[in-house]
């Protein structure tokens, strides 16, 4: 085997490895409670406002990244009412967030069943 294929050989190895470890980390973020609950929160909406592959791949970011803001919030103080606050500013987000993502018929019918919920509970 000459030098040139036995260094490609071993980039490569490194290149699968990589890919493997990366995939790895990629799996275990899924099966974390904030991903599951961000995957429930999406295929919901994407059963109920009929939201396309790439939608539905927002949203689930969307809610990724609040529950991101929310962990940092609980951890920057001890102060019930203060991370309180935080977290009503940071959930406050979600409804314009999602604006950006929906077309305006999915948007109305998401505030709607939104506003179902939360007068039915």
């Amino acid at each position: 085997m000459s030098l040139l294929k036995f260094v490609c050989m071993k980039k490569m190895f490194a290149i699968v490895v990589f890919v493997l470890a990366v995939n790895y980390l990629q799996a275990q973020e899924q099966n974390t409670p904030a991903a599951k609950l961000a995957h429930h929160i999406a295929d919901k909406m994407a059963d109920s406002l009929g939201l396309n592959n790439q939608q539905r791949a927002k949203v689930f970011q969307v809610n990724m990244d609040l529950n991101k803001q929310k962990t940092q919030a609980r951890g920057k103080s001890q102060d019930r009412a203060v991370v309180g606050k935080d977290l009503q500013r940071i959930e406050g987000t979600r409804d314009s967030l999602y604006k950006t993502l929906l077309t305006a018929t999915q948007y109305g019918l998401y505030i709607q069943k939104k506003r179902h919920l939360v007068t039915n509970n």
